[in-house]
């Protein structure tokens, strides 16, 4: 049985917003998060995995560039520190 997960994505804001709210309570399970916002898509194989690349490129449509801008600048620090 394949569900259309399609139908029910959030977008815009309505995503932005989600994913502002629930990001904690997902405890850096970013595919978990994904799903619960609608870009699950069937493997083909009966399972669902996170569509990432619809995921992120309606977030960044919405999502604050200098946010991003610094939210990528610290994951790169941390990183380093672990090399």
């Amino acid at each position: 049985m394949t569900e259309d997960f399609f139908s029910r994505r959030l977008k815009g804001k309505e995503l932005l917003d989600y994913v502002e709210t629930h990001l904690e309570e997902f405890q850096g399970d970013g595919d978990a998060l994904c799903l619960a916002a609608g870009y699950g898509q069937d493997n083909g194989q009966g399972t669902t995995k996170c569509n990432l690349s619809e995921f992120v490129r309606e977030l960044a449509e919405v999502a604050d560039p200098i946010k991003l801008e610094a939210s990528e600048k610290h994951d790169a620090e941390e990183r380093d520190q672990k090399l």
